[in-house]
């Protein structure tokens, strides 16, 4: 009899459990349903092409007699996806059974996921001969009437290898979410697809593709348009005679005439024109790289949010936290949750965007329209230290073509290069301020932003208070005294706030979070031997920032650095500034105000050294230490003082040739990397 009656318990509870179980929304969840060898209702995408491979096996699986497997041998982020119809303002739980066989255990492993948004399960690593049970639970936000369910190994920004074995998967809309589990709010940019949008309607975009058609004309009818827009405006304000004359004054300032007695093949390539062509190839020829590789950043973007916390960040924040609901790269993990650790005054900039455009926001448009900025303002500071005219746009060139500025601009999706961008717009806008109108206010407010987008710019203090209390403006001890006072108030609030939002996160004001990252490799190496700043950092990264040529791989890596990619061509410890920015050496023949140019060298030397010490140097970079970032802003300004004052020959040449090399690792480099 108790064995009966435990055997109607159990049919009572599997029966009941079928009854008030939701309605499966997956097609084929056991992947038994096969066509041509391919799991029906099911398809795949991956990062890397051609490089993992999917198929249906048979045997031990977890429901049924078949199984999903993603073999990847080497890192990709591979996926078997299938589109489903969701509700608005509904939730839904998506679970499977997963088994991993050799995944990485340092990224993301085996999981769910909804293609296109960054949210995923938890993720399954390493070898589990056991079937394991992951889920996870999304809100479908209003408009969006489909999602693309994903079973991956790896994700965005998180790519792995190894094997992926998936069963029995389920979706399904429920009413209430486990205390403790967090929630992805799937909006429409986050499902990705047009048809989401109620105002779509028609065929869709999966079986006729207008793109190929419709992109084109409304590129030919923009630039149609702009262009007679440009028209109408030089007729209108009768601009023709102003643009001929600037370009006469331009080439007879840049192409002097020949000497009287300059004759025959002399005279020819003394010829404005001939030069003025020459010019014109050059452009073209370096200049075509740097447009293709920026516009290969922004195509390539379609998630920026996924690597650049900042965005994320944002959203938190317009969500009333201050952590990340899911852990991406370089996050620090502490009581559980996900922290951005790099300082919070990027965040700023983005946050209204955010507010617009969600997570898929193109971060590298903000980090353009900064580089433009930054362009104006560097040119309006070579003017403040009275540099000519004709070199003001050759310097302009070197810093943000020939140094790893550009590295940072186009790669500004990711959260470290974005804030190398911000930063050296603050600093820039820094210095602009205390060599123009010298208010200490407003200078300390501008390197306050500097230092709360990298913080050792703080360090830029030195010649800042230097500066201001120098300034021409400053005649009376007293009001020196008060833009001083300024300067350090506004700094020290900035600083202030940085500690108070350590305290927010960890605690301890000066808890950064950096202690808390998930290090692997010779960087886990390093940090664990001598800590993640020390010393015994110095002489490799001396090496790296003054010393290491340009070195292309050819698949000849030392077996120590075993964590840089076979397909990287360049080394990804970058080369040195001395050598790819060889430019540089003409700060030693700069002549300035004593003051201003002992202070300015004693900033720059503390902040070197500072980077100098860190436990790694930048790491990924190619053809530049991008660290030296965080000095280079005012640097160039000596430089630059350098080349007025030097009279050196070959300055522009070794310019040239830092364009040059910059452009030859974008083409060695497919995508930048």
């Amino acid at each position: 009899m108790k064995t009966k009656a435990i055997l109607l318990m159990t049919v009572c509870i599997l029966v009941s459990t079928q009854m008030f179980a939701g309605e499966n929304l997956i097609k084929n969840p056991g992947m038994e349903s096969m066509s041509h060898g391919k799991p029906d209702n099911w398809d795949t995408w991956e990062f890397n092409e051609s490089d993992a491979k999917y198929s249906i096996e048979s045997g031990a699986a977890r429901e049924g007699n078949r199984y999903g497997v993603i073999r990847c041998n080497k890192e990709n982020d591979a996926r078997f996806i299938q589109e489903v119809d969701v509700k608005e303002n509904k939730i839904y739980r998506i679970s499977c059974w997963v088994k991993t066989e050799n995944v990485g255990t340092k990224v993301l492993g085996a999981n769910i996921s909804i293609l296109n948004s960054v949210y995923t399960s938890a993720g399954v690593t390493g070898t589990t001969p056991d079937w394991k049970y992951i889920e996870m639970y999304i809100r479908i936000a209003p408009k969006v009437k489909k999602v693309i369910v994903s079973l991956g190994l790896g994700g965005y920004w998180n790519i792995n290898s190894g094997i992926a074995f998936f069963d029995d998967i389920r979706m399904e809309e429920t009413k209430d979410v486990p205390a403790g589990i967090e929630t992805a709010y799937i909006t429409p940019k986050d499902a990705g697809k047009e048809e989401n949008t109620e105002e779509h309607t028609g065929t869709s975009p999966a079986s006729v593709n207008l793109n190929p058609v419709i992109m084109p004309i409304i590129i030919i009818v923009l630039v149609i348009g702009l262009i007679g827009i440009g028209i109408f405006v030089v007729i209108k304000f009768n601009l023709f005679p102003k643009i001929t004359g600037f370009i006469r004054t331009w080439l007879s300032d840049t192409f002097p005439p020949p000497p009287p007695e300059t004759g025959g093949i002399k005279k020819v390539l003394y010829s404005p024109y001939l030069k003025a062509a020459t010019i014109l190839i050059l452009i073209i020829a370096f200049g075509l790289p740097f447009f293709l590789d920026i516009s290969t950043s922004l195509k390539n973007e379609p998630w920026a949010g996924n690597e650049n916390h900042y965005v994320h960040l944002a959203k938190a924040i317009l969500d009333g936290r201050i952590d990340i609901p899911y852990k991406l790269h370089d996050v620090a993990i502490y009581n559980g949750k996900y922290y951005v650790i790099y300082p919070p005054f990027p965040v700023i900039l983005v946050l209204p965007f955010v507010a617009l455009f969600g997570i898929k926001l193109k971060v590298t448009i903000i980090g353009i329209a900064l580089a433009f900025i930054s362009c104006i303002l560097l040119y309006r500071i070579l003017g403040m230290v009275n540099i000519d005219k004709k070199n003001r746009s050759w310097i302009l060139l070197a810093f943000f073509l020939g140094t790893g500025y550009w590295l940072c601009l186009r790669n500004s999706m990711g959260v470290a290069w974005f804030a190398h961008v911000v930063s050296v717009f603050a600093v820039l806008l820094t210095i602009h301020e205390v060599l123009g109108r010298g208010n200490g206010f407003l200078t300390g407010l501008f390197l306050g932003m500097a230092f709360l987008s990298r913080q050792l710019s703080i360090f830029f203090a030195l010649f800042f208070i230097v500066a201001l209390w120098n300034h021409q403006k400053r005649k009376s001890t007293k009001n020196k005294i008060f833009h001083a006072a300024g300067f350090l108030g506004v700094l020290g609030l900035s600083v202030i706030i940085y500690l108070i939002y350590n305290y927010i996160r960890f605690g301890n004001i000066f808890d950064t979070g950096y202690t808390y990252l998930e290090l692997g490799g010779f960087m886990a190496d390093r940090a664990n031997k001598y800590g993640q700043f020390s010393i015994h950092h110095i002489p490799f990264n001396f090496v790296y920032m003054f010393i290491q040529g340009f070195h292309i791989n050819y698949g000849d890596w030392p077996s120590w650095v075993t964590s840089v990619h076979e397909w990287w061509p360049v080394d990804a410890f970058g080369t040195a500034l001395t050598f790819a920015s060889p430019f540089i050496f003409y700060a030693i023949w700069a002549k300035w105000k004593k003051s201003l140019l002992i202070s300015a060298w004693a900033s720059i030397i503390i902040i070197c050294t500072g980077t100098l010490m860190y436990y790694n140097n930048g790491w990924v970079q190619y053809n530049t230490q991008r660290f030296s970032l965080d000095f280079l802003p005012l640097l160039m300004v000596i430089i630059a003082l350098g080349i007025q004052h030097g009279k050196k020959p070959f300055w522009k040449a070794l310019i040239l040739f830092s364009v040059a090399l910059n452009a030859l690792t974008m083409l060695i480099i497919p995508a930048a990397g």
